[in-house]
């Protein structure tokens, strides 16, 4: 169960690229306290089974930063990626709405 009052989303970007056919998202997502691998996993299924449910994309991005940071004005604390393997940079082999190979994978932030 996700306690939602350890995160919120305090940003969206639309990375979409129309001209090479990629559907890409960024969520910036703000969290309290210290939240564990699985919390942050969950939430970030949560926000991916909204988003998809809305429309077809190829992956979606999170940095999730610490109630304290200044977003944009320093590294995110984590990064999610939720794309085809876990790899941002493979969305575009495959086709938008296709998700059978897609994973989460935590990103080095540094």
């Amino acid at each position: 169960m996700i306690n939602k009052n350890i995160f919120a989303v305090a940003g969206f970007k639309d990375l979409s690229e129309p001209m090479l056919d990629l559907k890409r998202a960024l969520y910036h997502v703000v969290f309290r306290g210290y939240p564990s691998d699985v919390d942050m996993l969950d939430f970030a299924k949560s926000v991916v089974k909204k988003h998809i449910a809305g429309e077809d994309t190829q992956a979606i991005a999170f940095f999730l930063w610490d109630e304290g940071q200044q977003i944009g004005k320093e590294a995110a604390r984590y990064a999610i990626d939720w794309a085809p393997f876990g790899e941002w940079h493979r969305a575009g082999d495959f086709v938008a709405g296709n998700y059978e190979n897609h994973e989460y994978e935590f990103v080095d932030t540094e």
